[in-house]
């Protein structure tokens, strides 16, 4: 009976641990979709910020034409 209990407890905390270990693989997998998402959002956003920057560079170039004229 009591070699019973000892294996039914043995097999549960089995199980729990493939249960943690499983959910622990799918938060790496997770984790790593979201810093793909946050590489690839940092990179659209350099790029937009780099776009706005030459726009704004033309904007003053094309004020200072203006002024000179």
């Amino acid at each position: 009976m009591v070699e019973q209990q000892t294996s039914n407890l043995a097999l549960e905390i089995i199980n729990r641990l493939r249960s943690l270990e499983n959910r622990y693989t799918i938060l790496g997998e997770q984790m790593l979709v979201i810093n793909q998402n946050m590489i690839e959002e940092y990179k659209r956003f350099t790029q937009e910020f780099k776009e706005i920057h030459e726009n704004n560079k033309k904007l003053q170039d094309d004020v200072t034409k203006l002024k000179k004229h």
